[in-house]
């Protein structure tokens, strides 16, 4: 099977909910490992998708495989292929290595302006997923200066424009 095929099999299986056997998926993982090289930022993004909607962990041999091709493949990542890929690696608990995460999100960065609101959503959602602990940037205990957004979660949000409120109430009594 092809890199494409496997994936695509996969995320058949995961598409119509059928979980087959340990044996079966450990099978079509060892075929993944032998063809990531091989795939595609969409096939990446399916197969980490389809393993997070069956809920199978990816042995470590996968993780390694797809971390390297997709430090390669980075800059090639769309917006669903990218929150795809990070849905499915939060939703099973796993991460890329930190080099691939990086050059990851900063793609992510790059095409911030692209992504759709469910994009946007699952991508935040797997950040704060995957945060490690006392990383959080949430407001901390008293005398933690935490409570500032990451840079690298700005940059992945759509543009806004801050409405003050004041002004907001000073405008509409106008």
């Amino acid at each position: 099977m092809k890199a494409q095929e496997v994936t695509n099999f996969v995320w058949g299986l995961a598409r119509l909910g059928v979980h087959p056997g340990p044996k079966a998926l450990a099978a079509l993982e060892h075929r993944a490992v032998l063809v990531a090289w091989d795939m595609k930022a969409q096939e990446m993004s399916n197969l980490a998708w389809s393993m997070g909607a069956l809920g199978r962990g990816m042995e470590p041999a996968l993780l390694s495989a797809l971390s390297g091709r997709a430090a390669v493949m980075a800059n090639t990542f769309s917006s669903q292929a990218l929150a795809n890929l990070l849905w499915g690696l939060a939703w099973l608990g796993q991460e890329l290595d930190p080099h691939a995460t990086t050059l990851l999100l900063r793609r992510a960065s790059a095409i911030a302006d692209r992504f759709n609101a469910l994009e946007t959503a699952s991508i935040l959602w797997a950040l704060i997923t995957l945060l490690p602990p006392g990383v959080s940037q949430l407001p901390g205990p008293k005398g933690h200066d935490n409570h500032r957004p990451d840079p690298m979660v700005l940059a992945i949000l759509p543009p806004t424009r801050f409405i003050d409120p004041m002004e907001a109430a000073e405008s509409a009594t106008a």
